[in-house]
């Protein structure tokens, strides 16, 4: 185990000291090359899988303000900029032309939100400033809702500073301030590495990402290492099923065409792949390691959680990960992670060694183990009739019978597929990105709550609930209904 832990941390030492975004650099090339001299083994075959992605380069962002400059770093997908005016501190003050400095929200991905509110008021640029005292990078767009449909850059900055930087600027409010950008994009192509180590009509996949900003040690340098430091482990499964390790490019950023689902690009291009060479039907499950090095959950479904028995925290899916292509088509997945425990130096420079516990990396590689393990005893089933029996009731309410065993895989996945959804639920109160793996009973949940504005599909952005939400539920079942009639009866 010890060996399997200091591996780990020495692949993430390597993979982190490429600072700031890999995908679609000669650094990224550079970086797939040591990898597979670490790992050089005769019985491996090696696949780079080319995907066209969009760089991110910054060049120099500065906030000026009475004679003094503060480093600030802008937040993709800002464009270059150079804009002044007069600095204030509430939302509900901001008048056109003024620019907005703002503390940067508990859920980070939901700054996104606060620029759209001052976007419409007419600002001229915004200033998050940290509850650390560090930088951090999250994307942000000017749609609201997540798709993939081609969205545009931001016309005017949006920036982040140091917490301390953001105490100074915050005595400075009423004041002209001017906010300086230049950052540049450029199409380019990433590489996901594909490591087989066996092939069957029955296969797992486990899965990492190695792009990252700024370090980038626990997102996800240190999930490379441990995926890598497992592979003894994993030929040992091969006995029984086919395994496959993939280390995939562009899941912080990088889809060509500037959509606000930005995340998770390289793993939706390599479904593309499986699905045009026949191999997404042979995939029977996909561990996933994402955000390691402090205390770990397990973000699945409840029923393989179940299945599995597992002796760890047990979090809902959510589609922050590259998962989030997967859950949809039906695959079951597991992505090991502390994200929960990680907001206050996610995507910031503290993200180093020295913010990790060895503990907590050591029982990640033991839950790997774990899942591994089980997955091998279990011959890679799992009990398939948790799910559908729990789903059964709200087929039936809309003229659905399974007739098949419970058991069978293909009813199993067939029914996931259809009623899987990641959605943006949109409230009164706040922004929620989940995942449901039964949209009827969801929704039918959401539309008895009088909070509930809209609830969109992720990727579609198609509109599943909307106000007077019992009506809307309604309609959606008289639509949906025939779509679920023909998906799993075919």
């Amino acid at each position: 185990m010890e060996e399997k832990v200091l591996k780990s941390i020495s692949l993430a030492e390597r993979c982190s000291k490429y600072i700031d975004l890999l995908s679609g650099t000669e650094k990224e090339r550079d970086f797939i090359i040591k990898i597979l001299q670490e790992i050089d083994n005769p019985l491996l075959t090696y696949h780079l899988h080319p995907v066209s992605v969009i760089y991110f380069e910054e060049k120099y962002t500065y906030i000026e303000v009475d004679g003094r400059e503060y480093t600030a770093f802008a937040m993709p997908y800002t464009y270059r900029s150079s804009v002044e005016g007069r600095l204030v501190d509430n939302l509900d003050e901001l008048n056109e032309g003024d620019i907005l400095i703002h503390k940067i929200p508990e859920d980070v991905d939901d700054a996104k939100f606060i620029l759209l509110k001052a976007y419409e008021r007419g600002c001229l640029g915004v200033i998050f400033y940290d509850r650390v005292n560090s930088p951090r990078r999250i994307v942000v767009s000017l749609e609201e809702k997540y798709t993939y449909n081609t969205g545009k850059f931001i016309e005017i900055p949006v920036v982040s500073i140091p917490y301390r930087s953001g105490i100074e600027l915050l005595k400075k409010v009423g004041k002209r301030v001017r906010i300086e950008c230049d950052v540049d994009y450029r199409d380019s192509i990433g590489y996901n590495l594909e490591i087989i180590l066996s092939e069957d009509d029955r296969n797992i996949l486990v899965s990492a990402h190695f792009d990252h900003w700024f370090t980038g040690f626990l997102d996800n340098c240190l999930g490379v290492g441990v995926a890598l430091s497992i592979l003894d482990d994993l030929f040992k499964v091969c006995e029984k099923f086919g395994v496959r390790v993939v280390l995939f490019t562009a899941e912080e950023f990088g889809i060509p065409n500037i959509a606000s689902l930005y995340w998770a690009w390289g793993s939706r291009s390599f479904l593309q792949y499986l699905t045009s060479s026949k191999l997404l039907e042979t995939l029977r499950f996909i561990l996933n390691i994402d955000v390691v090095g402090r205390r770990p959950c397990v973000y699945t479904t409840r029923d393989i959680y179940e299945s599995l028995n597992l002796n760890v925290e047990f979090v809902q899916s959510a589609p922050y990960f590259d998962t989030l292509n997967f859950e949809p088509v039906g695959i079951p997945c597991i992505t090991i992670s502390c994200l929960k425990d990680c907001w206050d130096i996610y995507h910031t420079p503290l993200e180093d060694f020295n913010n990790i516990s060895i503990r907590y990396l050591k029982n990640t590689i033991e839950i790997v183990e774990s899942i591994l393990r089980k997955l091998y005893e279990n011959n890679l089933e799992i009990d398939y009739s948790i799910y559908i029996s729990r789903c059964r009731r709200y087929l039936e309410e809309i003229g659905i019978h399974i007739q098949s065993q419970y058991r069978d895989f293909e009813v199993y996945r067939n029914v996931r597929s259809v009623l899987s959804r990641n959605m943006l639920i949109k409230s009164v109160r706040e922004y929620e990105i989940t995942f449901s793996e039964n949209i009827l009973e969801t929704l039918k949940k959401l539309s008895e709550d009088g909070s509930i504005i809209e609830v969109s599909e992720l990727g579609t952005g198609l509109t599943l609930l909307r106000r007077p939400c019992k009506t809307s539920y309604m309609r959606f079942l008289n639509y949906f209904k025939d779509v679920v009639r023909y998906s799993i009866r075919r």
